[in-house]
């Protein structure tokens, strides 16, 4: 298999959730299978339990699509009013039509590698994937290629909490390929390092960098 990198454009948030209080999600329809396959590896504390609460939301998406369609990704529409556009219908359209596929296992990797350039770029107040020396992402990752067939990652700006940060890159408002959606929801990845932090600009960032053993 060829080895590829690909690069998603990075998503500034366009919403801002509900300040007043957080929306709890209702787990009560996943089949205990599925919740305790999403949970993340309880050896791999390289993650702080924010990110792997991120984990946790996207390994039990990737599980049971069509329920965290209706039981989370709705009803939090819902709780913050947010805008029901055609990006959030396109959300609902491909959630409803998924199928079940594989979680994500944490690789400390892809975990440094996402660490690194969230660090990079929420210190300079940098957006999307290029580095203050002016490193690519594919640069960046190409020492991954001697282990992962495949590699990606996904910048979200302006985030806060893990739900947040992906419920924002799942509607992918303005971006018009979806790219952060596909890479969540692809079966091509099996491999997942998520950085949260901090950001000059933007208060919040989050990247999550993907790969393919």
């Amino acid at each position: 298999m060829k080895k590829e990198v690909c690069i998603v454009l990075f998503m500034v948030v366009s919403f801002i959730a509900n300040a007043q209080k957080p929306f709890v999600p209702d787990f009560s329809h996943f089949s205990t299978e599925s919740l305790h396959q999403a949970f993340p590896q309880q050896a791999n504390s390289f993650m702080t339990a924010e990110e792997q609460k991120l984990v946790f939301y996207m390994n039990l998406l990737r599980l049971e699509p069509v329920v965290f369609l209706n039981d989370i990704v709705k009803p939090y529409v819902a709780f913050n009013e947010l805008n029901v556009n055609s990006y959030v219908r396109s959300l609902y359209k491909d959630l409803a039509k998924s199928k079940s596929v594989s979680t994500l296992r944490m690789e400390q990797d892809l975990y440094e590698m996402a660490k690194s350039h969230l660090q990079d770029i929420g210190t300079n107040g940098l957006t999307g994937h290029v580095g203050s020396n002016g490193q690519t992402f594919k640069i960046r990752a190409a020492p991954l290629l001697n282990k992962y067939e495949l590699v990606s990652e996904n910048v979200g700006l302006g985030f806060n909490s893990p739900l947040d940060n992906l419920m924002g890159l799942l509607i992918d408002d303005g971006v018009k390929g979806l790219g952060h959606r596909k890479a969540i929801l692809s079966p091509q990845y099996n491999g997942i390092g998520v950085a949260i932090g901090s950001h000059k600009e933007f208060v919040y960032g989050c990247v999550m960098d993907f790969g393919f053993l």
